[in-house]
């Protein structure tokens, strides 16, 4: 299979072209930063510019599936309305092609929606910019395959950890843990939706396996739980003395509530795959990779 990645030197296409590289598939990298994902993978990788594809110079007939990870990070108006500019663009070349391809949206698009868990069913609310602008991909998606021969379909995706990603409240209890700071947290029962980025690659290309005409217009994609706050400083204290860490959790006494629980049984279903890495996993694998950091 000849497989286009898009947003190809960002966390998610990076960790699909890990995995995809020991496989028989070809495959095709739309980035912005050419130089950089060439420094990673070499001659591995057929690697694309932007301008180079505006200018057809990527042949698209090439390519059977196209997987749309680019998406700004940024929460402003302007980065996200380029975002959307650049995905309908990708949809209409993709339809135009006959390609299938798989949209990459986020879980966010429920917001706060106390109807959990949440399933491909519930009631989409979105709560910011950034939730809004991917429910219009969704949408973008479903109004320019219409009676296409290309499939399609978008994945609401859990809140990724990595140990490239700082923001994520796991990362910052690991760094206090690291750095023998209290673990404080306030309230203890807002809920998180995390998936490790190993397995949303993995989860991904399991999906690549099966025929696109069976896929559903949208599936949820995350772990097989949430965790409260309150867990995940436990767990990040526990693994902590695996690497002689000892830190005390303080926590401040709240009514603050959040929660994101998102029920993936349809992909899990579909594709005959479910994650691997429970959050034990997860907070292991990023105190390894800060540690080495400093070690090294």
């Amino acid at each position: 299979m000849n497989i286009l990645i898009t947003g190809a030197s960002g966390l998610l296409g990076t960790e699909l072209i890990r995995q995809l590289l020991p496989t028989k598939n070809k495959i095709h990298a739309l980035t912005s930063k050419t130089q950089k994902l060439a420094a990673n993978c070499g001659n591995d990788i057929s690697i694309h510019s932007i301008n180079e594809w505006r200018d057809g110079m990527l042949s698209m007939s090439e390519i059977n599936t196209v997987i749309h990870c680019a998406f700004t990070r940024a929460y402003n108006a302007t980065a996200l309305a380029e975002s959307l500019f650049f995905m309908k663009n990708i949809f209409v070349d993709t339809v135009k092609n006959h390609l299938n391809i798989i949209n990459i949206s986020s879980r966010s698009v429920y917001g706060q929606n106390p109807n959990r868990p949440w399933t491909e069913q519930t009631e989409i609310k979105p709560h910011s910019l950034y939730d809004l602008a991917k429910y219009s991909s969704e949408l973008l998606a479903e109004s320019i395959f219409i009676n296409s021969p290309g499939k399609y379909t978008s994945i609401r995706l859990a809140g990724l950890l990595s140990p490239k990603l700082n923001d994520r409240i796991v990362n910052k209890f690991i760094d206090n843990a690291i750095n023998e700071q209290d673990l404080k947290i306030v309230g203890g029962t807002q809920q998180f939706a995390y998936l490790d980025i190993r397995d949303a690659a993995s989860g991904i290309i399991a999906l690549l396996a099966v025929p696109a005409e069976k896929w559903k217009p949208v599936y949820n994609l995350g772990y097989l739980r949430s965790y409260s706050i309150q867990e995940i400083a436990n767990i990040v204290k526990i693994v902590g003395k695996e690497f002689n860490l000892f830190v005390k959790i303080i926590k401040e006494t709240s009514d603050v509530s959040s929660f994101a629980e998102l029920d993936s049984t349809l992909f899990y279903h579909d594709t005959n795959w479910q994650p691997k890495y429970n959050m034990e996993a997860m907070v292991r694998n990023i105190f390894e990779n800060r540690l080495r950091g400093k070690i090294n």
